[in-house]
C-alpha cells in the first residue's frame, strides 16, 4: 500500500485495486482566516467536504476544523 492503493480480494479469484483518498484536518483559530485557508488548500487540489467549529468556555475562542480530501 505504499502508493495509496488498497487491494481487495472477493474470494472468487477476482481482485480489485482501490485508490485511497488522502485526508488532512486543519484547525484555524481565527474566523477571519477561514476563507483564506480554504482558498489556499483548494488551489493545491484539496476539497473541503466537512467543516465544523467549536467554542471553548464562556466568551472563549472559536476553533474551526476543516477536513480536506484529495483523490478520487
Amino acid at each position: 500500500m505504499d502508493n495509496g492503493n488498497m487491494e481487495q480480494s472477493y474470494g472468487n479469484g477476482k481482485e480489485v485495486i482501490v485508490e485511497l483518498k488522502e485526508y488532512e484536518c486543519i484547525e484555524v483559530k481565527r474566523h477571519k482566516n477561514v476563507g483564506k485557508t480554504i482558498k489556499d488548500w483548494q488551489k493545491n487540489g484539496w476539497r473541503l467536504p466537512t467543516y465544523t467549529s467549536t467554542q471553548y468556555g464562556i466568551g472563549g475562542d472559536v476553533n474551526h476544523h476543516l477536513l480536506y480530501e484529495k483523490g478520487e
